[in-house]
């Protein structure tokens, strides 16, 4: 493992509430290691029963007392219009970046740097690894990702690609040796895994097979080869992902100029834009929103983000943290998660405005692919299994200020329980209580309550358009193929949003919490691609 250097903040001073509050802390990590299984297993059901104690709040309280979801369901109105005019802001703020970096010289702007005297890490000096897991995959899926990594501007030659391949899947080392043939002398290198089949009873994890191949990659680069693991970066990708000709060109620039390099995961904007005009419309409509919704927390300098998809590290950080944890099924937002407690609170995420382009679901037939997004959907919905690992790394790093940690807990808890419930809220939390109790609404505080929905509601259904509008601007033009009358087909569908949202976004989620809640395991299925 490489040492990194300690946080700057452990020079402070504590002060005596400090203490005596790290003292409480680890006597509370005590009492969980001491009773660890049984705590878990409490852990595992807080999002769950928040969840469902959430939405019961309606079916419970609007006969005797229809005041209780009715302020709730306009608290989550207000707040939920609060949270979508930041996105509003932050997602035009994205959309400008992304422009602008596109017609940026990542090299120029480095050597401008050099020339003013600041300490860099030399261009040439600078590798980037990148690990592709799949299984099961077309092979045109990793040609065109492979094909983006081969015209990256500037750093082609420096790029060290991993086929992470499973051994369970028939002909992988065949297909494997195949792309190396095509693209052996269009990189750095190429290489491939055979990540061995998992034990009986042992779930089959994307991040077991990352590990494996970043473990792998490190032995040969860095023990057999001796490169520096300080300058190497290391970045995981979907299979769908196609890298922004410039995107490796971008990160150099930005791991030889940050002081703080070995302590960053950069994101870069996913959008599904692929196949975002082959899609069914409802797939499309989720699709702008995650875009959209993504973008602007990168923007957001205090809205906490998470990693998504594709994204990149210090190699040096990966291998001090032991990489991915392989029991994990959402590995993307665990990973930032695992580095921030145990590199003492210190690593954050970093934008890089040079999107991504990846695949929305879709499969086969219509049926197939309303499936696939909500077995999507469910498996990054089951990210909340993270709370109760927050929750225990909370109490057992007291050395980590409370101003860092608990934001992380506050935020990773607050957009869980909002992505199952705020749905359910702002509906049911008036439906039920006009049923049980009409004669509230017509009470002067009733009447208030019910003008102040219905106004919050019509600039909620206005802003809901703002999606679409960057989408639009950012995604590929429309291919002649795609008939006039097909987009006019998609607007007037813009009135099922609702019934979509819950289907495809909320139910998935509520599903996942369930599962958790009741002790159900969930395996890693592979989303569909065609």
């Amino acid at each position: 493992m490489t040492p990194l250097s300690p946080p700057g903040y452990a020079r402070r001073a504590p002060s005596r509430f400090d203490i005596a509050y790290r003292q409480w802390e680890r006597q509370v990590y005590s009492l969980i290691t001491q009773h660890e299984k049984v705590v878990r297993r409490l852990l595992d059901m807080v999002p769950g029963l928040t969840t469902w104690g959430i939405i019961l709040v309606p079916l419970l309280f609007s006969a005797q007392a229809p005041i209780i979801p009715v302020l709730l369901a306009v608290f989550f109105q207000v707040y939920m219009l609060y949270r979508t005019l930041r996105m509003v802001f932050h997602a035009s703020v994205g959309a400008m970046r992304v422009r602008v970096h596109a017609h940026i010289n990542w090299r120029q702007r480095y050597e401008a740097e050099r020339e003013q005297g600041k300490l860099l890490l030399p261009w040439e000096g600078i590798h980037h690894l990148v690990i592709i897991p799949n299984y099961n995959e077309p092979m045109s899926k990793l040609r065109a990702n492979l094909e983006a990594l081969a015209c990256q501007q500037e750093v082609a030659s420096r790029i060290w690609v991993v086929l992470a391949m499973e051994a369970r899947e028939p002909g992988a080392a065949e297909k494997a040796r195949e792309l190396q043939r095509e693209f052996r002398n269009r990189l750095g290198a190429i290489y491939y895994t055979l990540h061995p089949e998992p034990p009986a009873g042992i779930i089959a994890t994307k991040a077991a097979n990352e590990t494996w191949a970043a473990l792998w990659a490190r032995r040969h680069f860095v023990d057999r080869l001796g490169y520096n693991p300080r300058r190497i970066t290391i970045t995981t990708c979907d299979v769908d992902s196609v890298f922004h000709p410039a995107y490796f060109s971008c990160l150099t620039y930005h791991f030889a100029t940050d002081p703080e390099r070995h302590y960053r995961l950069w994101q870069p904007p996913v959008f599904y834009h692929n196949n975002i005009w082959q899609v069914p419309t409802f797939i499309r409509f989720t699709a702008v929103f995650m875009n959209v919704w993504q973008l602007a927390g990168l923007a957001d300098n205090d809205y906490h983000t998470w990693p998504c998809s594709s994204y990149s590290a210090s190699l040096s950080l990966l291998d001090t943290v032991g990489y991915w944890d392989p029991e994990v099924i959402g590995d993307d937002q665990h990973i930032i998660l695992r580095c921030f407690f145990k590199r003492h609170g210190r690593v954050t995420m970093a934008p890089t405005y040079l999107p991504v382009l990846a695949d929305a679901p879709l499969s086969t037939s219509l049926w197939r692919t309303a499936v696939n997004r909500y077995e999507q959907a469910k498996r990054h919905a089951w990210t909340a299994s993270d709370i109760p690992y927050v929750i225990r790394m909370y109490f057992k790093h007291s050395e980590i200020p409370v101003r860092l940690k608990f934001p992380v807990v506050w935020s990773l808890t607050r957009d869980q329980i909002m992505w199952s419930t705020s749905a359910f809220v702002i509906t049911l939390g008036f439906a039920i209580p006009s049923l049980l109790s009409p004669g509230f609404f017509g009470t002067h505080l009733g009447l208030a309550l019910n003008r102040i929905y219905a106004v919050i509601g019509v600039l909620a259904t206005i802003l809901s358009l703002f999606p679409l509008i960057v989408d639009l601007l950012l995604r590929p033009p429309r291919p002649p193929e795609h008939k006039w009358w097909q987009v006019l087909w998609s607007a007037a569908q813009w009135c099922l949003l609702p019934v979509t949202v819950f289907l495809f976004v909320v139910a998935p989620a509520v599903d996942a919490q369930t599962r958790l809640l009741l002790g159900q395991k969930l395996g890693f299925r592979v989303t569909e691609k065609c």
